[in-house]
């Protein structure tokens, strides 16, 4: 049984990976904001820290004693306006989240990205992967990029 933190817990797929965990035996903490919607995790015996992707000392508590990390946070959006938001939450949020498990000696990260980082396919036979060429560029969606 491991220690596990995830951060976007109280998204939709975090709240599933976090049953997966449960139901695997893991204890489970969950990075959360109080502004956070936890509706999708209410009966799940998680252990609930108050912190942000954006908050290294936060990040550095919540990695506290921890095994591992699922990092799933993240800002989806596509307006220009938002791009600001994007970088800070995605990039230098997951930043901080590699320097807590470094500094914090966690075993393991797992981050989650989007598909769209190695592009997208425009068939249902084109699967993509690491060695596909990016694809998307000339759409010029911040999320994307």
């Amino acid at each position: 049984m491991a220690q596990i933190l995830v951060t976007g817990g109280s998204g939709f797929l975090g709240a599933w990976v976090i049953r997966r965990l449960l139901n695997d035996g893991h204890q489970v903490r969950v990075l959360v904001r109080p502004t956070s919607d936890r509706s999708e995790l209410a009966g799940l015996d998680c252990e609930y820290v108050y912190g942000d992707v954006t908050d290294l000392n936060s990040l550095r508590a919540a990695c506290e004693g921890q095994n591992a990390v699922f990092h799933l946070a993240g800002l989806i959006a596509y307006k220009r306006s938002q791009r600001a938001a994007m970088e800070k939450i995605n990039v230098d949020g997951t930043a901080n989240v590699i320097t807590a498990v470094e500094e914090k000696g966690v075993q393991r990260l797992v981050h989650l990205s989007s598909v769209v980082a190695v592009g997208a396919g425009y068939t249902p036979e084109q699967v993509l992967n690491e060695d596909s060429p990016y694809n998307v560029a000339q759409l010029d969606m911040g999320y994307f990029e």
